[in-house]
């Protein structure tokens, strides 16, 4: 796949916001549901996704969890991979990541912050430094075992396509007037980028 393409396939997975299908899930391991058990806390808390321990368990809305039920969760033997955090300064997560169907969120928004400095999560390849409406200005890196990071909502740009950024390199600043969109793609899929930061 060229890098021509490779952008457009990007774009549209930034784009979509429809529910996706997954494949079937194997090996796992049993979970035992506590008082305090939502699916959101569960997939976090194991290092997988909502829509993932749903397909596996047969759910096909968020309910709620019984105390004392078993769920099948999807045994994944490799470690997760880690990203620091995208912004200089600590800024609280104002909207979450979500996988349900009728409010998908494929990514996490951070607080406005005045004059907040972005940097790369990882160190990998800037892949696109462009504009489009709902991001305004964005980057997407290209890190190692097919990950992506996106960072929107920016009011300047410091890096171009092609460089190659340091994990923590500046790669530019947050608009005035919106906090930073932030979004991991591993593999084409957006995945909930809590589990991964630091």
């Amino acid at each position: 796949m060229n890098e021509f393409f490779l952008k457009i396939f990007l774009f549209f997975s930034v784009l979509c916001l429809t529910e996706n299908t997954y494949s079937e899930i194997s090996p796992y391991k049993n979970y035992r549901v506590s008082s305090k058990d939502t699916i959101y806390s569960i997939a976090k808390k194991m290092h997988t996704t909502e829509s993932e321990i749903l397909q596996l368990n047969g759910k096909k809305i968020l309910k709620i969890l019984k105390v004392g039920e078993i769920l099948k969760i999807p045994y994944k033997d490799k470690k997760i991979v880690k990203f620091h955090s995208p912004l200089s300064k600590k800024a609280k997560i104002e909207k979450k990541f979500s996988e349900v169907s009728f409010s998908p969120f494929k990514g996490i928004l951070f607080s406005q912050g005045k004059d907040s400095t972005v940097v790369s999560a990882k160190e990998g390849k800037v892949l696109t430094c462009d504009y489009m409406d709902g991001y305004e200005n964005y980057v997407i890196i290209s890190h190692s075992k097919g990950y992506y990071s996106l960072y929107g909502n920016l009011r300047e740009i410091y890096v171009i396509e092609g460089q190659k950024v340091l994990e923590r390199e500046k790669i530019g600043m947050v608009s005035a007037s919106k906090g930073l969109y932030f979004q991991i793609n591993n593999d084409g899929k957006p995945v909930d980028p809590e589990i991964f930061l630091n």
